[in-house]
């Protein structure tokens, strides 16, 4: 199994150069805001989206449901979170694996939570909002079990209208995979995770939202995923083994200029960037609580400077996985229809 985030969804079913970072030297406060995550007990029978205050005060949960409630995305107004959850599953897949999720979204304090697709069956994940907020972006595949070594089966990107409904297909790759999408902050594209080049070894890729125009940003043997925009849109963060383990980079969003963030003997994955750029939220198994039978530990949250120092401990939660951050932007007035 590649990294502990394999791990995380299978057990779950059976998440350079910026111009925002401060000159060398300058002052840079402490972290402020939200940060949205996934809280799983030790078993994988609960997960749950929580938030956490950036100074590791006032920890929630916001979903208590059957099933599993994965991926918080909030919207570029701060006021909704997109998730994926099984709680919809029809009662003829009781007792099988949870090979199902459809795309909800709630208020901010988990209220008011909307189902936006049915598609019964299939596995709607990893949502994504277009900087507008009208739009999400999701991985979507079939709800069959995953072949060896894979998060899921064949998965495509989906668009989706929050006014209309509508659906339009991004990708249409029948025997690869993509996911993990994130827009950039001008909406022009969309980056993701894939292996499209060669099945079952993922890079980083970025695609036009019309479709047109993808490119391969990275291109080695080994895992590379999980990218993230930066806020001023000149760089992308993401996660890759190519050090011996998984660890957080960045790179221009040409994918030139790579930098190491993060280097631990345990695994750091999927950053998310803090609304002004100027830190970094990734999970980390380093303080985690052994996994019996394998090499990884149950992750927490972290945070550090965009530069990659101050990596510090943001949930110390034992005995439990917390993963999959994503930082709250600041409040502004609803982009609701």
């Amino acid at each position: 199994m590649r990294n502990l985030r394999a791990l995380v969804l299978v057990l779950a079913v059976a998440a350079a150069g910026t111009t925002l970072m401060p000159p060398a030297g300058a002052s840079v406060p402490e972290p402020t805001g939200t940060i949205a995550f996934v809280w799983a007990n030790f078993a994988f029978t609960t997960e749950e989206i929580a938030t956490i205050q950036a100074d590791g005060k006032k920890q929630k949960k916001l979903t208590n449901e059957e099933g599993f409630d994965v991926s918080p995305a909030y919207s570029p107004d701060g006021r909704r979170i997109a998730f994926t959850s099984s709680r919809s599953m029809p009662p003829g897949y009781q007792g099988e694996p949870r090979f199902y999720s459809e795309l909800y979204v709630m208020d901010a304090d988990g209220s008011n939570v909307q189902q936006i697709t049915f598609s019964e069956g299939l596995t709607d994940f990893q949502p994504a909002w277009s900087p507008d907020g009208r739009r999400i972006v999701i991985a979507r595949g079939p709800g069959t079990p995953p072949p060896p070594d894979h998060l899921t089966a064949p998965t495509d990107l989906w668009i989706i209208d929050l006014a209309s409904g509508q659906e339009r297909q991004l990708t249409d790759s029948a025997e690869t995979w993509e996911g993990f999408a994130d827009w950039s902050p001008d909406g022009r594209r969309i980056a993701f995770e894939g292996d499209l080049a060669e099945p079952g070894n993922d890079d980083v890729y970025t695609i036009g939202v019309d479709g047109g125009g993808l490119q391969r940003l990275t291109s080695r043997p080994g895992f590379d995923g999980d990218p993230r925009y930066s806020p001023d849109g000149q760089s992308i963060a993401f996660d890759s083994d190519r050090s011996g383990n998984l660890d957080v980079f960045v790179m221009r969003t040409d994918g030139t200029n790579t930098r190491q963030l993060t280097d631990h003997p345990n695994d750091d994955g999927i950053p998310g960037y803090s609304p002004d750029g100027q830190f970094i939220a990734f999970y980390s198994e380093r303080d985690g609580t052994p996994i019996p039978g394998t090499p990884f530990r149950a992750p927490d949250i972290f945070w550090m400077r965009a530069d990659g120092t101050q990596q510090t401990n943001l949930t110390k939660s034992p005995g439990v996985f917390e993963f999959d951050a994503n930082w709250q932007p600041p409040l502004t007035p609803s982009m609701r229809s």
